[in-house]
């Protein structure tokens, strides 16, 4: 059975608060006070509620992506590299898809108003940029990937096919290729 903050606090016979200025480090609870309730949560194995603690700090550590679905070719790579860079900074990424539409980002837009994330990481699915920049306007850090070049009033990470495909031929041409090809 998880034990619980109040479980803590009966132990070491101190109140809910003392136990979470004892884990908070705050310098107002006495000394031997602060070593019992340590004792105790050692001793019960303790871990906080990371939903309690974002709560109390107005900080979840907690990404949100929205996608449009799994399926996309590129989609993996994108993903695993969203989650490395998200991990390696100790923050975690919560992943939902945009495949049922409306219903989908309406369901988004009620987790994203509940503060369940510190920033929001999207590749836009269709009809999202009226959602984006309500949450963008509150002050929620938005960023768009594969912006399809529409260029949003927030930031965004995008490809351009134009002109990477004429970097490439480029650099064949530069390199001594003269018959080039196209498969799409």
């Amino acid at each position: 059975m998880r034990v619980t903050i109040a479980e803590v606090a009966r132990r070491a016979r101190v109140s809910k608060t003392t136990v979470s200025r004892v884990l908070n480090n705050k310098a107002d609870v006495d000394a031997a006070t602060a070593i019992r309730v340590r004792e105790v949560i050692a001793a019960t194995g303790y871990i906080p509620s990371a939903g309690a603690v974002g709560l109390a700090r107005g900080v979840t550590r907690t990404v949100g992506m929205l996608v449009p679905g799994l399926t996309w070719p590129w989609m993996g790579e994108v993903l695993q590299g969203v989650a490395d860079v998200v991990e390696s900074k100790g923050y975690g990424l919560l992943l939902s898809t945009a495949n049922r539409g409306t219903e989908s980002l309406d369901e988004f837009s009620r987790q994203v108003s509940a503060k369940a994330f510190d920033g929001l990481l999207l590749i836009e699915p269709p009809d999202a940029v009226r959602h984006l920049r309500v949450l963008h306007d509150s002050g929620l850090p938005v960023v768009v990937i594969d912006d399809r070049g529409r260029r949003p009033a927030f930031p965004s990470v995008g490809t351009d096919n134009r002109h990477g495909g004429a970097a490439a031929a480029r650099h064949l041409l530069a390199t001594g290729r003269t018959r080039l090809a196209t498969v799409t």
